[in-house]
Protein backbone atom coordinates (compact mmCIF):
# COMPACT_ATOMS: atom_id res chain seq x y z
CA UNK A 1 0.00 0.00 0.00
CA UNK A 2 1.24 3.39 -1.15
CA UNK A 3 1.67 6.10 1.84
CA UNK A 4 3.05 8.80 -0.42
CA UNK A 5 -0.08 10.78 -1.77
CA UNK A 6 -3.58 11.05 -1.20
CA UNK A 7 -6.69 8.50 -0.53
CA UNK A 8 -9.43 10.17 -2.92
CA UNK A 9 -13.09 8.85 -1.76
CA UNK A 10 -15.63 9.38 -4.23
CA UNK A 11 -18.99 10.01 -3.25
CA UNK A 12 -22.58 9.03 -4.96
CA UNK A 13 -24.95 10.96 -6.59
CA UNK A 14 -25.90 10.18 -10.23
CA UNK A 15 -25.57 12.35 -12.70
CA UNK A 16 -24.05 14.83 -10.36
CA UNK A 17 -20.62 12.53 -10.26
CA UNK A 18 -19.65 15.02 -13.06
CA UNK A 19 -18.56 17.02 -10.38
CA UNK A 20 -16.11 14.78 -9.80
CA UNK A 21 -14.49 15.37 -13.37
CA UNK A 22 -14.26 18.86 -12.39
CA UNK A 23 -12.84 18.51 -8.93
CA UNK A 24 -9.91 15.63 -10.72
CA UNK A 25 -9.21 18.55 -13.01
CA UNK A 26 -8.26 20.57 -10.38
CA UNK A 27 -6.65 18.01 -8.47
CA UNK A 28 -3.99 17.33 -11.70
CA UNK A 29 -3.62 20.97 -12.05
CA UNK A 30 -2.86 21.70 -8.55
CA UNK A 31 -0.22 18.67 -8.43
CA UNK A 32 -1.70 16.34 -6.43
CA UNK A 33 -0.57 12.91 -5.79
CA UNK A 34 -3.61 10.25 -5.64
CA UNK A 35 -1.95 6.66 -4.10
CA UNK A 36 -5.77 5.29 -3.39
CA UNK A 37 -9.13 5.77 -4.35
CA UNK A 38 -12.30 4.76 -3.55
CA UNK A 39 -15.58 5.55 -4.73
CA UNK A 40 -20.00 4.51 -3.72
CA UNK A 41 -21.75 4.27 -6.70
CA UNK A 42 -20.94 6.86 -9.64
CA UNK A 43 -18.21 7.66 -7.47
CA UNK A 44 -16.87 3.62 -7.94
CA UNK A 45 -17.00 4.44 -11.37
CA UNK A 46 -15.36 7.49 -11.46
CA UNK A 47 -12.82 5.24 -8.93
CA UNK A 48 -12.21 2.93 -12.06
CA UNK A 49 -10.98 5.80 -14.28
CA UNK A 50 -8.61 7.64 -11.35
CA UNK A 51 -6.93 4.30 -11.09
CA UNK A 52 -6.57 3.73 -14.81
CA UNK A 53 -5.83 7.56 -15.50
CA UNK A 54 -7.43 8.20 -17.97
CA UNK A 55 -9.34 11.91 -17.30
CA UNK A 56 -9.98 12.57 -20.81
CA UNK A 57 -11.43 9.68 -21.51
CA UNK A 58 -13.61 9.77 -18.51
CA UNK A 59 -14.36 13.72 -18.94
CA UNK A 60 -15.72 13.00 -22.64
CA UNK A 61 -17.61 10.26 -21.35
CA UNK A 62 -19.64 12.08 -18.25
CA UNK A 63 -20.01 15.75 -19.53
CA UNK A 64 -21.87 13.87 -23.04
CA UNK A 65 -23.95 11.10 -20.92
CA UNK A 66 -27.92 10.53 -21.29
CA UNK A 67 -30.29 7.76 -19.45
CA UNK A 68 -29.59 5.95 -22.36
CA UNK A 69 -26.51 4.98 -21.04
CA UNK A 70 -27.72 4.13 -18.29
CA UNK A 71 -30.52 1.75 -18.60
CA UNK A 72 -32.48 0.19 -21.49
CA UNK A 73 -34.97 2.95 -22.41
CA UNK A 74 -37.14 3.20 -25.82
CA UNK A 75 -35.33 5.76 -28.28
CA UNK A 76 -38.56 7.13 -28.45
CA UNK A 77 -38.48 8.50 -24.65
CA UNK A 78 -35.25 10.10 -25.14
CA UNK A 79 -34.56 13.55 -25.52
CA UNK A 80 -31.60 15.76 -25.27
CA UNK A 81 -30.41 12.07 -22.81
CA UNK A 82 -33.43 12.46 -20.61
CA UNK A 83 -36.74 11.09 -20.55
CA UNK A 84 -39.42 12.69 -22.21
CA UNK A 85 -42.80 12.22 -21.58
CA UNK A 86 -45.94 13.45 -23.95
CA UNK A 87 -49.17 12.04 -25.86
CA UNK A 88 -47.30 10.58 -28.80
CA UNK A 89 -45.20 8.29 -26.86
CA UNK A 90 -47.67 6.61 -24.33
CA UNK A 91 -47.48 3.64 -25.91
CA UNK A 92 -43.90 3.33 -25.52
CA UNK A 93 -44.34 3.79 -21.62
CA UNK A 94 -46.28 1.46 -21.44
CA UNK A 95 -43.89 -0.85 -23.05
CA UNK A 96 -41.01 -0.01 -20.52
CA UNK A 97 -43.71 -0.80 -17.87
CA UNK A 98 -43.87 -4.42 -18.66
CA UNK A 99 -40.21 -4.73 -19.50
CA UNK A 100 -39.28 -3.14 -16.21
CA UNK A 101 -41.92 -5.73 -14.60
CA UNK A 102 -40.60 -8.58 -15.97
CA UNK A 103 -36.83 -7.63 -14.99
CA UNK A 104 -37.33 -6.69 -11.79
CA UNK A 105 -36.41 -3.04 -12.21
CA UNK A 106 -34.51 -0.72 -14.89
CA UNK A 107 -32.44 -3.08 -17.06
CA UNK A 108 -29.12 -1.67 -16.57
CA UNK A 109 -27.33 -3.45 -19.34
CA UNK A 110 -25.96 -0.12 -21.28
CA UNK A 111 -24.44 1.31 -17.98
CA UNK A 112 -22.49 -2.18 -17.67
CA UNK A 113 -21.49 -2.15 -21.82
CA UNK A 114 -20.14 1.33 -21.04
CA UNK A 115 -17.73 0.22 -18.33
CA UNK A 116 -16.92 -2.94 -20.50
CA UNK A 117 -16.10 -0.70 -23.27
CA UNK A 118 -13.67 1.81 -21.13
CA UNK A 119 -12.71 0.24 -18.34
CA UNK A 120 -9.75 -2.40 -18.44
CA UNK A 121 -9.08 -4.31 -15.80
CA UNK A 122 -5.73 -5.07 -16.20
CA UNK A 123 -5.01 -1.81 -16.15
CA UNK A 124 -6.31 -0.71 -12.93
CA UNK A 125 -4.90 -3.83 -11.24
CA UNK A 126 -1.69 -2.47 -12.95
CA UNK A 127 -1.49 0.85 -12.05
CA UNK A 128 -0.20 0.50 -8.57
CA UNK A 129 -2.97 2.27 -7.36
CA UNK A 130 -4.94 1.21 -4.17
CA UNK A 131 -8.73 0.81 -5.40
CA UNK A 132 -11.86 0.27 -3.19
CA UNK A 133 -15.53 0.52 -3.42
CA UNK A 134 -18.80 -0.20 -1.27
CA UNK A 135 -21.83 -2.02 -2.17
CA UNK A 136 -24.14 -3.82 -0.54
CA UNK A 137 -25.45 -7.70 -0.57
CA UNK A 138 -29.05 -8.36 -1.38
CA UNK A 139 -28.88 -11.90 -0.16
CA UNK A 140 -27.32 -11.84 3.43
CA UNK A 141 -28.73 -7.55 3.71
CA UNK A 142 -24.99 -6.67 4.57
CA UNK A 143 -22.73 -4.23 3.02
CA UNK A 144 -19.71 -4.89 1.09
CA UNK A 145 -16.55 -3.09 1.63
CA UNK A 146 -14.14 -4.25 -0.73
CA UNK A 147 -10.22 -3.78 -2.24
CA UNK A 148 -8.59 -4.97 -5.25
CA UNK A 149 -6.81 -7.57 -3.74
CA UNK A 150 -10.31 -9.21 -2.70
CA UNK A 151 -11.91 -9.43 -5.64
CA UNK A 152 -11.43 -12.22 -8.29
CA UNK A 153 -9.89 -11.87 -11.21
CA UNK A 154 -12.52 -11.02 -14.03
CA UNK A 155 -14.77 -9.59 -11.40
CA UNK A 156 -13.50 -5.65 -10.89
CA UNK A 157 -15.88 -4.49 -13.09
CA UNK A 158 -19.04 -6.74 -11.73
CA UNK A 159 -18.10 -4.61 -8.41
CA UNK A 160 -17.70 -1.22 -10.08
CA UNK A 161 -21.36 -2.52 -11.44
CA UNK A 162 -22.68 -3.41 -8.13
CA UNK A 163 -21.87 -0.46 -6.26
CA UNK A 164 -23.83 1.72 -8.93
CA UNK A 165 -26.81 -0.32 -9.04
CA UNK A 166 -29.65 2.27 -7.82
CA UNK A 167 -32.21 1.00 -6.70
CA UNK A 168 -34.85 0.21 -8.88
CA UNK A 169 -32.30 -0.90 -11.55
CA UNK A 170 -32.10 -4.45 -11.91
CA UNK A 171 -30.06 -6.03 -9.35
CA UNK A 172 -26.19 -7.00 -10.36
CA UNK A 173 -24.96 -10.70 -9.35
CA UNK A 174 -21.96 -11.95 -8.69
CA UNK A 175 -21.36 -15.37 -8.22
CA UNK A 176 -25.45 -15.82 -7.62
CA UNK A 177 -24.89 -12.51 -4.85
CA UNK A 178 -26.88 -9.70 -5.65
CA UNK A 179 -26.05 -6.60 -5.14
CA UNK A 180 -26.93 -3.30 -5.16
CA UNK A 181 -25.85 0.73 -4.85
CA UNK A 182 -23.01 0.99 -2.53
CA UNK A 183 -24.55 4.76 -1.28
CA UNK A 184 -27.64 3.24 0.02
CA UNK A 185 -24.88 1.38 3.20
CA UNK A 186 -22.15 4.13 3.05
CA UNK A 187 -22.77 7.52 -0.13
CA UNK A 188 -19.43 8.63 1.62
CA UNK A 189 -17.11 5.98 2.16
CA UNK A 190 -14.17 7.87 3.91
CA UNK A 191 -13.94 5.17 6.87
CA UNK A 192 -12.88 2.94 4.25
CA UNK A 193 -9.83 5.02 3.49
CA UNK A 194 -9.26 5.80 7.36
CA UNK A 195 -9.93 1.89 8.52
CA UNK A 196 -7.00 1.18 5.53
CA UNK A 197 -4.42 3.07 7.03
CA UNK A 198 -4.26 6.07 5.17
CA UNK A 199 -3.89 9.73 6.92
CA UNK A 200 -3.92 11.88 3.66
CA UNK A 201 -7.36 11.61 2.73
CA UNK A 202 -9.34 14.11 0.09
CA UNK A 203 -13.37 13.46 0.30
CA UNK A 204 -15.47 15.07 -2.22
CA UNK A 205 -18.83 14.85 -1.47
CA UNK A 206 -21.79 15.82 -4.22
CA UNK A 207 -24.93 15.50 -1.83
CA UNK A 208 -26.08 12.09 -2.90
CA UNK A 209 -28.70 10.36 -1.61
CA UNK A 210 -28.29 7.55 0.24
CA UNK A 211 -26.62 7.52 4.03
CA UNK A 212 -23.92 10.06 3.92
CA UNK A 213 -22.28 8.99 7.04
CA UNK A 214 -20.44 11.81 8.99
CA UNK A 215 -16.83 10.98 8.25
CA UNK A 216 -14.55 10.79 11.92
CA UNK A 217 -11.51 12.62 10.40
CA UNK A 218 -9.85 12.42 14.26
CA UNK A 219 -6.24 11.44 13.22
CA UNK A 220 -5.99 12.36 9.83
CA UNK A 221 -4.82 14.94 7.41
CA UNK A 222 -8.60 15.59 5.69
CA UNK A 223 -9.70 17.59 2.87
CA UNK A 224 -13.35 18.08 2.46
CA UNK A 225 -14.76 19.16 -0.87
CA UNK A 226 -18.02 19.51 -1.11
CA UNK A 227 -20.70 21.37 -3.65
CA UNK A 228 -21.29 25.08 -3.01
CA UNK A 229 -23.98 25.25 -5.02
CA UNK A 230 -26.82 23.25 -4.38
CA UNK A 231 -27.95 22.06 -8.17
CA UNK A 232 -29.29 19.17 -10.13
CA UNK A 233 -30.66 15.99 -9.21
CA UNK A 234 -29.59 12.27 -9.21
CA UNK A 235 -30.78 11.87 -12.91
CA UNK A 236 -30.63 15.01 -14.03
CA UNK A 237 -28.57 14.83 -17.61
CA UNK A 238 -29.60 17.68 -19.09
CA UNK A 239 -26.45 18.95 -21.13
CA UNK A 240 -26.19 22.47 -19.40
CA UNK A 241 -26.45 21.13 -16.12
CA UNK A 242 -23.68 18.36 -16.44
CA UNK A 243 -21.40 21.36 -17.92
CA UNK A 244 -22.19 23.74 -15.03
CA UNK A 245 -22.15 21.00 -12.05
CA UNK A 246 -18.47 19.76 -13.39
CA UNK A 247 -17.21 23.51 -13.37
CA UNK A 248 -18.49 23.51 -10.09
CA UNK A 249 -16.41 20.59 -9.28
CA UNK A 250 -13.34 22.74 -10.52
CA UNK A 251 -13.91 26.06 -9.29
CA UNK A 252 -14.69 24.69 -5.73
CA UNK A 253 -11.46 22.36 -5.66
CA UNK A 254 -9.64 25.31 -7.15
CA UNK A 255 -10.87 27.38 -3.64
CA UNK A 256 -10.67 24.44 -1.17
CA UNK A 257 -6.61 24.60 -2.36
CA UNK A 258 -6.36 28.88 -2.14
CA UNK A 259 -5.43 28.84 -5.93
CA UNK A 260 -8.61 31.24 -6.20
CA UNK A 261 -10.64 33.48 -3.88
CA UNK A 262 -14.27 34.08 -3.06
CA UNK A 263 -16.73 33.27 -0.83
CA UNK A 264 -20.10 32.55 -3.51
CA UNK A 265 -18.02 33.55 -6.30
CA UNK A 266 -14.54 32.58 -7.82
CA UNK A 267 -11.95 34.93 -8.90
CA UNK A 268 -8.56 35.26 -8.95
CA UNK A 269 -7.13 38.40 -6.91
CA UNK A 270 -6.36 41.98 -8.09
CA UNK A 271 -3.80 43.50 -5.52
CA UNK A 272 -3.63 46.91 -7.73
CA UNK A 273 -7.60 47.08 -7.78
CA UNK A 274 -8.32 45.57 -3.70
CA UNK A 275 -5.81 48.06 -2.70
CA UNK A 276 -7.05 51.15 -4.31
CA UNK A 277 -11.34 50.10 -3.07
CA UNK A 278 -9.40 49.14 0.10
CA UNK A 279 -8.10 53.01 0.84
CA UNK A 280 -11.25 54.54 -0.51
CA UNK A 281 -13.25 52.27 2.26
CA UNK A 282 -10.90 53.40 5.15
CA UNK A 283 -9.06 56.58 4.25
CA UNK A 284 -10.11 59.77 6.30
CA UNK A 285 -9.39 61.70 3.48
CA UNK A 286 -11.82 60.33 1.17
CA UNK A 287 -13.60 58.20 3.35
CA UNK A 288 -16.89 56.98 2.49
CA UNK A 289 -20.11 57.92 4.16
CA UNK A 290 -21.93 55.11 4.69
CA UNK A 291 -23.28 56.40 8.01
CA UNK A 292 -26.75 56.34 6.96
CA UNK A 293 -26.90 52.36 5.77
CA UNK A 294 -25.38 51.67 9.42
CA UNK A 295 -28.67 53.91 10.94
CA UNK A 296 -30.78 52.18 9.01
CA UNK A 297 -29.62 48.72 9.76
CA UNK A 298 -29.59 49.19 13.67
CA UNK A 299 -26.25 48.20 14.49
CA UNK A 300 -25.15 49.74 17.49
CA UNK A 301 -21.44 48.13 18.41
CA UNK A 302 -17.80 49.22 17.24
CA UNK A 303 -18.61 52.91 17.86
CA UNK A 304 -16.29 54.66 15.77
CA UNK A 305 -14.09 51.79 15.05
CA UNK A 306 -14.82 51.52 11.18
CA UNK A 307 -13.49 48.29 10.78
CA UNK A 308 -16.00 46.87 13.10
CA UNK A 309 -18.57 49.40 11.60
CA UNK A 310 -18.37 47.58 7.85
CA UNK A 311 -18.78 44.20 9.43
CA UNK A 312 -21.36 44.86 11.27
CA UNK A 313 -23.37 46.09 8.13
CA UNK A 314 -21.99 42.54 6.74
CA UNK A 315 -24.83 39.35 7.54
CA UNK A 316 -23.49 37.48 10.18
CA UNK A 317 -22.16 34.10 7.88
CA UNK A 318 -19.72 36.84 6.84
CA UNK A 319 -18.69 39.12 9.44
CA UNK A 320 -15.58 37.19 10.52
CA UNK A 321 -14.26 36.95 6.76
CA UNK A 322 -10.49 38.06 7.05
CA UNK A 323 -11.42 40.65 3.65
CA UNK A 324 -14.51 42.04 4.39
CA UNK A 325 -13.84 44.27 1.00
CA UNK A 326 -14.34 41.25 -0.75
CA UNK A 327 -17.55 40.64 1.58
CA UNK A 328 -18.93 44.20 0.20
CA UNK A 329 -18.54 43.25 -3.21
CA UNK A 330 -19.96 39.56 -3.11
CA UNK A 331 -22.96 40.87 -1.80
CA UNK A 332 -23.11 43.63 -4.48
CA UNK A 333 -23.01 40.84 -6.63
CA UNK A 334 -25.61 38.77 -5.17
CA UNK A 335 -27.74 42.00 -5.16
CA UNK A 336 -27.81 42.18 -8.75
CA UNK A 337 -27.77 38.40 -9.52
CA UNK A 338 -24.38 38.39 -11.56
CA UNK A 339 -23.76 34.56 -12.52
CA UNK A 340 -21.76 32.95 -9.92
CA UNK A 341 -20.47 29.66 -11.72
CA UNK A 342 -17.52 31.48 -13.70
CA UNK A 343 -13.82 31.91 -12.88
CA UNK A 344 -13.55 35.91 -12.68
CA UNK A 345 -10.86 37.85 -11.84
CA UNK A 346 -11.54 40.86 -9.02
CA UNK A 347 -11.34 43.42 -12.02
CA UNK A 348 -13.72 41.48 -14.33
CA UNK A 349 -16.24 41.02 -11.04
CA UNK A 350 -16.08 44.54 -10.27
CA UNK A 351 -16.57 45.31 -13.94
CA UNK A 352 -20.13 43.19 -14.24
CA UNK A 353 -20.93 44.73 -11.01
CA UNK A 354 -20.46 48.22 -12.18
CA UNK A 355 -22.31 47.50 -15.83
CA UNK A 356 -25.18 46.12 -14.52
CA UNK A 357 -25.36 48.55 -11.27
CA UNK A 358 -25.32 51.27 -14.32
CA UNK A 359 -28.08 49.50 -16.18
CA UNK A 360 -30.86 49.00 -13.26
CA UNK A 361 -30.24 53.02 -12.78
CA UNK A 362 -30.97 53.73 -16.54
CA UNK A 363 -34.10 51.39 -16.37
CA UNK A 364 -35.06 53.19 -13.01
CA UNK A 365 -35.31 56.55 -15.13
CA UNK A 366 -36.82 54.94 -17.59
CA UNK A 367 -39.90 53.19 -15.44
CA UNK A 368 -40.27 56.38 -13.26
CA UNK A 369 -42.08 58.02 -16.91
CA UNK A 370 -44.13 55.62 -16.81
CA UNK A 371 -45.28 54.92 -13.17
CA UNK A 372 -48.73 54.32 -12.70
CA UNK A 373 -51.19 53.27 -9.82
CA UNK A 374 -52.03 49.87 -11.49
CA UNK A 375 -48.09 49.66 -12.53
CA UNK A 376 -47.07 50.44 -8.80
CA UNK A 377 -49.88 48.07 -7.49
CA UNK A 378 -47.91 45.06 -10.08
CA UNK A 379 -44.49 46.13 -8.67
CA UNK A 380 -45.38 45.40 -5.18
CA UNK A 381 -47.31 42.35 -5.47
CA UNK A 382 -43.71 41.02 -7.01
CA UNK A 383 -42.12 42.19 -4.48
CA UNK A 384 -44.00 40.84 -1.60
CA UNK A 385 -43.99 37.35 -3.63
CA UNK A 386 -39.89 37.49 -3.27
CA UNK A 387 -39.89 38.61 -0.08
CA UNK A 388 -40.96 35.23 0.83
CA UNK A 389 -38.42 32.78 -1.24
CA UNK A 390 -34.41 33.12 0.09
CA UNK A 391 -33.35 32.20 -3.38
CA UNK A 392 -34.96 35.04 -4.96
CA UNK A 393 -32.38 35.62 -7.60
CA UNK A 394 -33.07 32.18 -9.01
CA UNK A 395 -36.45 33.47 -9.76
CA UNK A 396 -35.97 37.10 -11.31
CA UNK A 397 -34.46 38.01 -14.36
CA UNK A 398 -33.78 41.40 -12.82
CA UNK A 399 -32.41 41.77 -8.85
CA UNK A 400 -33.15 42.14 -5.61
CA UNK A 401 -31.37 45.37 -5.85
CA UNK A 402 -33.36 46.53 -8.88
CA UNK A 403 -36.65 45.93 -6.96
CA UNK A 404 -35.13 47.53 -3.97
CA UNK A 405 -35.21 50.50 -5.91
CA UNK A 406 -38.15 50.47 -7.56
CA UNK A 407 -39.88 50.10 -3.79
CA UNK A 408 -38.13 52.52 -2.43
CA UNK A 409 -39.11 55.16 -5.00
CA UNK A 410 -42.97 54.06 -4.60
CA UNK A 411 -42.22 54.62 -0.85
CA UNK A 412 -40.83 57.99 -1.40
CA UNK A 413 -43.69 58.88 -3.82
CA UNK A 414 -45.67 57.95 -0.45
CA UNK A 415 -43.55 59.36 2.10
CA UNK A 416 -40.74 61.67 1.07
CA UNK A 417 -38.82 61.11 4.40
CA UNK A 418 -38.07 57.76 3.85
CA UNK A 419 -34.64 56.86 2.79
CA UNK A 420 -34.81 53.31 2.31
CA UNK A 421 -36.76 50.80 1.14
CA UNK A 422 -37.81 47.81 3.54
CA UNK A 423 -36.09 44.94 1.76
CA UNK A 424 -33.16 45.07 3.66
CA UNK A 425 -35.16 43.69 6.71
CA UNK A 426 -35.85 40.37 4.26
CA UNK A 427 -32.15 40.47 2.70
CA UNK A 428 -29.35 41.76 4.77
CA UNK A 429 -26.86 41.37 2.01
CA UNK A 430 -28.29 44.53 0.13
CA UNK A 431 -27.26 47.32 2.93
CA UNK A 432 -23.46 45.91 2.23
CA UNK A 433 -24.29 46.02 -1.49
CA UNK A 434 -25.31 49.54 -1.27
CA UNK A 435 -21.89 50.71 0.43
CA UNK A 436 -19.84 48.48 -2.35
CA UNK A 437 -22.12 50.28 -4.88
CA UNK A 438 -21.33 53.69 -2.99
CA UNK A 439 -17.84 53.06 -3.15
CA UNK A 440 -18.00 52.22 -6.67
CA UNK A 441 -19.40 55.46 -7.42
CA UNK A 442 -16.62 57.12 -5.24
CA UNK A 443 -13.56 54.49 -7.11
CA UNK A 444 -14.91 55.62 -10.87
CA UNK A 445 -15.65 59.41 -10.03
Amino acid sequence: MKDDGYALVLSGGGAKGVYHIGAWQALREVGIKISAVIGSSVGAIVAGFVAQGEYKKADSILKNIGIGDIVTIPDQLIKDGQIEINRKNLKYINKLQKDVQQKGGFDNQPLRRMLEMHLDEEKIRNSGMDFGIVTYQVNELKPTEIFIEDMEHGYLLDYILASATLPGFTMTEIKKKKFIDGGIYNNIPFSLAKERGYKKIIVIDISGIGWNKRPDIRGTDTIYIKNSIKMGSLLDFDKKFLRDYRELGYLDTLKVFGKIDGIDYFYHSDKKLYAALDRLLYDDTTRVDYSPLLEFSGWKKGGTNRELQIRGLLPKEMRLYRQPLYCLAECAAWSLNIKKLKLYTFKELVKAIREKYLEVEKNLLELEKHLSAKTVKELINNIIYLSKHTDVNELLETSVYEYDRILGKILKMVNKKIPFSTLSFFYPRLPPAKLFLILLNKYYD
